[in-house]
């Protein structure tokens, strides 16, 4: 019996010395990358230049990215030195402020002094607005299955000559809708009864109404498809770089199309529920019943068309690549685009057309 437990005791003081060993940390035995300066800036007309610094972090460090807020600049514009434009640091939005609204054809360098750290410098050119001729959006099949609207679009865009060009098109759309909403509240009254030839003190059920109306706007993102081999290499869904947008917007180049105006087709697809629905339900607390009727006042299908320039275009889809290589535990590595001299990011610029299309109001329909 002593010689079970002594062994008992031994296996015990093994399994201890073993948990140490599995909380002893591992350590890292490739190369830690130094620490670089990051500058962020997506440039866009008509909008005041905004410029984030900030620091690079080892993938292995957990810690929230350090923002630099002591940086001074200094922004040329077409040759043209602005030196009362410094820039302001903004708390909220942790990123520098210009004056400056850049505009398209615009040449714009910077370069930002840190304490501490070598210059960083970036330049970029803001191109030129999307060139669209015409565009056109009609109502196309209802899918009673999906409960789904469709719509087609048609664009002209007219693509400048012997230069590249790099595009982006989002679809979004907005719905004005009118809400009534009509409570029927339950109470008791006291009533006289006549029963069996006398009158009798008792109580009776009655129904309150009350009507109310009101207008909201409601944000939608349609599933959009396009079937244009040129710009596609024949796929039919969208290329989706950000995740709010998914599905609804699409990136190419002109490569096959220089030079020429070239009509590009896309179908929309839009979710029934959200343009038209009317619910009901009773309020056993409350005791009333609630009916509520959303009916569409006005649909509106915006389109935006972005020229961008090609720092900008490959930072973009190498952002896209190393999101969707996360997602593989055999992806190889994938490097982001950086235009940066003496710290990583992108400094680059992109210009913008919007069109507006109001297409006809859908019939309202009963969702149960």
């Amino acid at each position: 019996m002593k010689n079970r437990i002594l062994i008992l005791s031994a296996t015990i003081a093994l399994l201890a010395s073993a948990c140490d060993d599995l909380e002893t940390p591992i350590g890292f035995n490739g190369d830690v990358s130094k620490q670089q300066a990051v500058m962020q800036s997506k440039i866009e007309t008509d909008e005041n230049l905004s410029v984030r610094m900030s620091y690079s972090r080892f993938f292995l460090d957990t810690s929230p990215f350090k923002i630099e807020k002591n940086a001074t600049f200094s922004l040329k514009v077409n040759g043209t030195l602005l030196s009362s434009d410094q820039g302001e640091y903004d708390d909220d939005d942790l990123c520098y402020y210009f004056d400056y609204i850049p505009q398209a054809g615009d040449a714009i360098e910077i370069t930002a002094n840190i304490p501490g750290h070598d210059p960083v410098s970036a330049k970029t050119v803001v191109p030129t607005k999307p060139n669209i001729t015409s565009a056109d959006l009609s109502m196309g099949n209802f899918d009673n299955e999906y409960s789904v609207q469709q719509f087609t679009c048609n664009i002209r865009l007219n693509d400048p000559a012997n230069e590249e060009n790099y595009y982006r098109i989002d679809f979004w759309a907005t719905i004005d809708e009118i809400r009534t909403e009509t409570e029927i509240t339950e109470r008791t009254v006291p009533d006289t009864i006549f029963q069996d030839g006398t009158f009798h003190i008792g109580q009776r059920t009655v129904y309150d109404t009350t009507i109310t109306r009101d207008t909201s706007l409601y944000n939608m993102w349609p599933d959009v498809t396009c079937n244009d081999y040129l710009i596609t290499d024949g796929t039919s869904s969208m290329l989706s770089l950000i995740d709010e947008l998914d599905g609804n917007e699409l990136f190419f180049d002109d490569n096959k199309f220089n030079g020429q105006s070239h009509d590009i087709p896309f179908l929309l697809s839009l979710d029934d529920y959200y343009i038209n629905y009317n619910y009901q339900y009773y309020d056993y607390y409350g005791k009333k019943t609630i009916r509520t009727q959303h009916i569409p006042s006005t649909l509106k299908i915006y389109m935006a068309i972005y020229s961008y320039s090609r720092d900008l275009y490959l930072y973009e889809l190498s952002v896209a690549s190393l999101e969707n290589e996360l997602g593989s535990i055999f992806s190889e590595p994938a490097q982001f685009h950086s235009n940066i001299e003496g710290g990583i990011g992108i400094f680059a610029a992109k210009s913008s057309t919007t069109k507006t299309f109001t297409p006809l109001a859908i019939s309202p329909t009963t969702n149960e």
